[in-house]
């Protein structure tokens, strides 16, 4: 909604859990938004069901596995906060699908929850896809520290 009223960008976003789907509608709708942000329900993709060209692609991952591996100071509900496989697993799906979509769009970038994972990610990307350009940088949020990667790939063939 912030880069809406700001900037007037319009989105398209993608939700997997039945509920956060539901919850983002009436969002959109209360807020008069739907000509601005289009709301897509996925199953099992991130990106993959995107057939609009977009510049840029931010993603806001689950960060754990499991509740029981969650750190304490993430706020969330467990759908929000947990997929099988966690947030390596999750965003390594999210550069494969990327990698489909590099030829009608720009930018991608993930959310990172977990330190070590910055250069477990980076380095698939270098490894599997070395036509990437990659960045990253550290968010801090008051005294919570968040990673962000971002990547766009040179060679389109």
């Amino acid at each position: 909604m912030l880069g809406v009223s700001s900037f007037n960008w319009s989105f398209i976003a993608t939700e997997r859990n039945k509920e956060s789907f539901k919850v983002a509608k009436k969002i959109v709708k209360k807020n008069l938004l739907k000509h601005k942000i289009q709301l897509i329900r996925v199953k099992s993709s991130i990106i993959k069901d995107i057939n609009e060209e977009f510049q840029f692609s931010i993603c806001n991952p689950p960060f754990f596995e499991s509740a029981e591996n969650k750190i304490d100071g993430f706020g969330g509900t467990e759908p929000e906060m947990c997929i099988n496989g966690g947030e390596v697993k999750f965003i390594k799906q999210y550069i494969v699908e990327s990698w489909s979509k590099r030829a009608k769009n720009r930018t991608f970038s993930t959310l990172i929850g977990i330190k070590n994972h910055v250069n477990t990610i980076t380095g698939f990307l270098e490894k599997n896809f070395p036509s990437s350009e990659v960045q990253s940088t550290t968010l801090y949020q008051g005294k919570t520290l968040r990673w962000a990667i971002a990547w766009k790939f040179t060679v389109i063939n």
